[in-house]
């Protein structure tokens, strides 16, 4: 997969923060996420939430990444 172009879209989309469940099957993204602001949760409801709020008091989009 071409992370470059990953990050690149989501750049154009606005999106400034990952909401990050690692796991052993996405444990790679978090090297090409760098740029982004990265918060860790084990809890994949309470990053979904997390994210849901910051995007509400913010107004920009947020990424969740889970496994």
């Amino acid at each position: 997969m071409n992370f470059n172009k990953f990050t690149n879209i989501l750049q154009n989309l606005g999106l400034e923060s990952v909401y990050f469940c690692t796991g052993a099957r996405n444990a790679s993204l978090l090297s090409p996420l760098k740029e982004f602001n990265l918060y860790f949760s084990i809890d994949e409801r309470s990053a979904a939430f997390s994210a849901l709020g910051e995007a509400k008091l913010t107004g920009k989009p947020c990424a969740i990444c889970t496994t």
